[in-house]
């Protein structure tokens, strides 16, 4: 349980971290693309924001972690 707390602070801390990088209009475009499948996330998603290859490859980096995160939790509790 422990690990899986300071696991989901790293992630909270990265998204911190993007929060500063862009302004809020942006990251709430940010939270809504973040919902969607890892699949359907595209650069497409962030039409008028600079450098939106690197936003969709922290998103995803970010959506693998946590799925990642959560089914190591998962596993444990077994």
């Amino acid at each position: 349980m422990r690990k899986l707390i300071q696991d989901i602070y790293k992630i909270d801390r990265e998204i911190l971290i993007i929060r500063n990088f862009i302004d809020e209009d942006k990251f709430k475009v940010l939270g809504k693309v973040a919902r969607e499948p890892l699949s359907l996330i595209h650069t497409s998603n962030f039409k008028g924001i600079k450098r939106p290859k690197m936003l969709v490859d922290i998103l995803r980096f970010l959506k693998a972690s946590q799925q990642l995160i959560v089914q190591q939790h998962l596993n444990l509790k077994r």
